[in-house]
């Protein structure tokens, strides 16, 4: 069977709040901004669980969102330009970025690159496209050459 998607957010949060930040529950109680209460009933394993309402739902898809996107600008800022450190990138060369998705690693790879070199980012996905042409637009980066067939 299937798990609903309010199970879906709960094993999320839980996730991020072991693993991301190893938070405690009241800890992750007070980042969502609830009683801890509330959230220790969303976990119990009797009877008396709750599930969250469609509002407090709302709420963790938008934390959860909110921490990834926290997440991918902290790689893009720290640990991306060391990568292409390790991988020899360099000013000026020429890359390609095939399956590129959100353009996590094609904007790293504009820093890596510079004004003097060039990144082609490939996707089958021209909504995600779009969306790294925005992203490239408000991060500076602005030549843009569509090749779509």
């Amino acid at each position: 069977m299937a798990e609903s998607p309010i199970e879906y957010y709960l094993k999320k949060l839980e996730e991020y709040r072991t693993e991301d930040l190893d938070l405690s529950k009241p800890g992750m109680a007070n980042e969502l901004g609830i009683p801890f209460e509330t959230y220790r009933n969303w976990y119990r394993r009797t009877k008396k669980r709750s599930n969250p309402s469609p509002k407090y739902a709302r709420w963790i898809k938008a934390f959860l969102g909110c921490r990834q996107i926290i997440s991918a600008n902290r790689w893009i800022q720290e640990d991306g330009p060391r990568f292409l450190n390790r991988i020899s990138i360099k000013k000026g060369q020429t890359v390609m970025d095939f399956g590129s998705g959100n353009g996590d690693y094609t904007l790293i790879l504009a820093q890596g690159v510079g004004e003097e070199g060039k990144v082609y980012a490939v996707d089958k996905d021209r909504e995600t496209l779009a969306e790294l042409m925005g992203r490239a637009y408000g991060e500076g980066f602005w030549e843009y050459r569509s090749h779509c067939g």
